[in-house]
């Protein structure tokens, strides 16, 4: 059966985008709380002072961290931002590998979201380019679909 399958969509959000899968724990879930902290870890070369210097900040440890809320263009921010992205890279390239495992399709079709105003996925939406870049640099991507400028409409009573 699989022999006539010759597209394979995949989006691991779940308005079918390249984002975590639940607004409420898109990074805030104990596992990616550890990513993160792990990430910093490694990029700051377990030096919370280093960290403090390029932030501007006074944490005492790694684990007191968490990822910021909502954004703001600082340099915490951009930190986590490159981690949500990577993170969100190698979640579809964990896909696509699974994929591979059973069928190589003609093509590869991603939706990548690109709405930045959306307040609980924030970090989601702003890099639509990022994955569909990297994605064609792994030979996982022919076809990129988005939603520009989607977001909920109020109605009128």
């Amino acid at each position: 059966m699989l022999r006539h399958v010759e597209l394979i969509e995949l989006c691991p959000g779940e308005e079918s985008e390249v984002s975590f899968n639940w607004d409420h724990v898109w990074a805030f879930d104990p596992h990616a709380i550890r990513a993160y902290r792990d990430y910093l870890r490694r990029l700051y070369r377990n030096r919370i002072d280093d960290l403090n210097a390029d932030w501007a900040s006074s944490h005492i440890s790694f684990d007191e961290i968490v990822p910021p809320a909502e954004y703001y263009p600082d340099r915490e921010h951009w930190v986590f931002a490159d981690f949500y992205r990577l993170s969100m890279l190698r979640h579809c390239v964990f896909l696509a590998d699974a994929v591979l495992e059973v069928h190589k399709p003609d093509y590869w079709l991603w939706m990548t979201h690109s709405v930045a105003s959306y307040p609980q996925r924030h970090n989601a939406a702003r890099y639509p380019i990022f994955y569909a870049e990297n994605l064609r640099r792994l030979g996982l991507i022919d076809y990129a679909q988005t939603v520009p400028m989607w977001q909920p409409q109020k109605t009128s009573s």
